[in-house]
């Protein structure tokens, strides 16, 4: 197992590990519900989702450089 090895990685691999492990965030259910429950009705996404992705591209479309 990685995060039990001695290569400059298994700090990182065992963090995760342990993070992955622990106790789940009290939201979790929540989070999951909602994204169950898009997956299940996408039409209701489709219009905040499309005026997310106008923003996004005006957005990205700026340029800070002069």
């Amino acid at each position: 197992m990685l995060s039990q090895t001695s290569t400059p990685i298994s700090a990182a691999a065992k963090d995760v590990f342990d993070f992955r492990q622990g106790k789940a965030h009290a939201d979790n259910y929540s989070l999951r519900s909602a994204f169950a429950d898009l997956l299940s009705h996408p039409k209701k996404i489709e219009e905040p989702l499309g005026a997310y992705n106008q923003k996004i591209e005006t957005i990205s479309k700026k340029s800070c450089l002069k």
